[in-house]
């Protein structure tokens, strides 16, 4: 059965989110690059973290781009996660990553993932998307959850101060490094949680001097001296693009098999709740609801604080916690009742069902940690 179908076809609809919302980081990065000056860029002169903010809430971005990028993710171990991803063939490189080549223009994304065994095709036009995969020529049609693009998040001028508190709270932020990334004058800023035992270690960003715009992004596990995800750009040019470019002709005859991604659970104020008071050793910071349409409502709990909380969500008659792609994770035992898990060097999920409940419980912590907040619900 060829892998791509059979993926997205058993995938459960948690899964397909959390998929989803990795397609959508690469997409909002892709939005934002800059250009290539071969003119021999220099260093810009020293700015301010304040000063580098405001270029960022009031810039408008470029018309269009064209460009080579570089996408490496290491986070999800595809061999026990996909499996039919890897048999036989080169793991799926939405997942994996891949070199190729990228065009954007007036919310239109085309991004060509290059392979020894052939390109995988992702076309992206607000929430949807169209992968092909000519390696095994299969293809899906995406209803992809609406997510905040960048324009809405560039709330003027106005918002910069209260920006910079929000993040600085949880973040260390250094002050911008003047450099040249991308043949561009740029400014390059490393951020880390601020006193937290979580497993993010620190997040690099560089990003164009005149425009403020991200070049290039790394993140990193704590303990690790590579990033675990890495999305870059060289030979970046501005100007329009063809409108040919953004459509994709599939095989004669070949019908995407359509999908449609959930969105998150709507969440409702702070309330007061029976949740145990600690967790794992954590303390309950948050209580609150979460629903979704046509299903009971849940909650959302939160222990720990920043980067080193774990997030428990509750979903009365969530379904089959091993249904999907869930079922081809390792299983763990949760309290006596059997779960699946997913382990990455940035954190943990565990999903499981007890008395007609659904728990799914990640967090940015080692497993252990993760675990004993499971197993103590």
């Amino acid at each position: 059965m060829r892998r791509l179908t059979l993926w997205v076809r058993t995938a459960s609809t948690t899964t397909l989110v959390g998929v989803g919302v990795a397609v959508a980081a690469v997409f909002v990065a892709a939005n934002a690059v800059a250009s290539l000056d071969r003119s021999g860029a220099k260093p810009p002169a020293p700015a301010t973290l304040a000063e580098l903010t405001l270029r960022e809430l009031g810039g408008n971005g470029p018309e269009g781009i064209t460009a080579n990028f570089r996408y490496a993710n290491s986070l999800v171990p595809t061999t026990s996660l996909v499996p039919q991803a890897s048999a036989g063939g080169s793991p799926l490189p939405l997942v994996t990553g891949a070199s190729g080549r990228l065009w954007y223009m007036n919310g239109r994304l085309r991004m060509e993932f290059q392979t020894d065994q052939g390109d995988t095709q992702l076309v992206v036009h607000g929430t949807n998307a169209l992968v092909y995969d000519a390696s095994d020529g299969t293809a899906f049609a995406a209803t992809l959850p609406s997510i905040a693009t960048l324009g809405r998040i560039r709330t003027g001028l106005a918002g910069a101060s209260q920006l910079l508190g929000r993040v600085r709270s949880s973040l260390a932020i250094s002050t911008p490094q003047p450099g040249v990334t991308a043949g561009r004058p740029s400014y390059t800023v490393h951020m880390a949680p601020v006193e937290s035992p979580g497993l993010l270690s620190k997040v690099a960003l560089s990003v164009d001097a005149d425009t403020g715009t991200p070049l290039l992004l790394d993140v990193y596990g704590r303990g690790q001296a590579k990033p675990l995800v890495e999305f870059a750009l060289s030979n970046v040019h501005y100007g329009p693009v063809d409108p040919s470019v953004f459509k994709l002709k599939l095989p004669f005859g070949m019908e995407p098999v359509p999908v449609r991604f959930g969105g998150p659970p709507s969440l409702g104020a702070t309330v007061s709740c029976t949740a145990p008071p600690t967790l794992g050793g954590l303390p309950l910071q948050s209580c609150r609801e979460a629903s979704r349409s046509g299903e009971l409502p849940g909650r959302l709990l939160i222990y720990g604080r920043s980067f080193g909380s774990v997030v428990v969500l509750e979903q009365p008659g969530g379904g089959d916690p091993g249904g999907g792609l869930w079922g081809l994770l390792p299983g763990v035992s949760v309290g006596g009742a059997q779960g699946r898990e997913l382990v990455t060097p940035l954190g943990a999920v565990i999903r499981f069902a007890r008395g007609g409940v659904t728990y799914t419980v990640l967090g940015s912590l080692p497993s252990a940690v993760v675990e004993a907040v499971a197993r103590s619900l």
